[in-house]
């Protein structure tokens, strides 16, 4: 895979207030708090009434663990893993995997509870879209049909696809130069 350089989407960013920076082994608990705000995670928990306290925080660790691991490994080689920061203040994270020639992957869009309804998700889709414009390339992401991120997507210009893996739906954006 060819590098490609992630300067340019970081400096539109930050001319929004954003700041984002790579995902490091110091970032765990961040992490894991981010992680225990996602749809999956919250819905596994709340059907095991009986799991204590420990059981649950143990839980969400080692799925959180199995899925920055999984980001790390074949097939993500390239990815940007970063932490998003909105006035030094973080409010998420965005996972990007840019295959040059083929397509921009949003693997991972989350953002903490306080700053969703925002314009934050906005903003950073907007831009991916803004990057993906300027190399010719679409925008795929992969989302639940029932998260509420579908009408977000719908509101960028994503169409959903027939192309679907798990609980995952595929959903594109194309270009304006590629025609829809």
């Amino acid at each position: 895979m060819i590098a490609v350089d992630h300067r340019h989407y970081r400096q539109q960013l930050a001319s929004h207030g954003y700041a984002l920076g790579p995902v490091t082994n110091t970032d765990e608990e961040v992490l894991l708090t981010i992680f225990a705000t996602t749809r999956g995670v919250m819905q596994v928990v709340s059907h095991k009434p009986e799991w204590s306290p420990e059981e649950r925080l143990d839980f969400v660790r080692m799925q959180s663990r199995f899925q920055e691991s999984a980001y790390r490994g074949p097939g993500y080689e390239g990815a940007f893993l970063d932490l998003v920061r909105y006035k030094g203040q973080v409010v998420g994270r965005l996972y990007i995997l840019r295959q040059p020639g083929a397509q921009m992957r949003l693997m991972e869009i989350t953002l903490l509870p306080k700053f969703r309804g925002q314009g934050h998700g906005s903003t950073l889709i907007r831009t991916i879209q803004a990057d993906a414009s300027h190399l010719d390339t679409p925008v795929i992401a992969m989302v639940e049909d029932d998260n509420p991120a579908c009408s977000l997507y719908t509101r960028l210009g994503f169409v959903p696809t027939n192309h679907v893996v798990s609980f995952y739906r595929t959903w594109q954006w194309t270009p304006p130069s590629q025609g829809s």
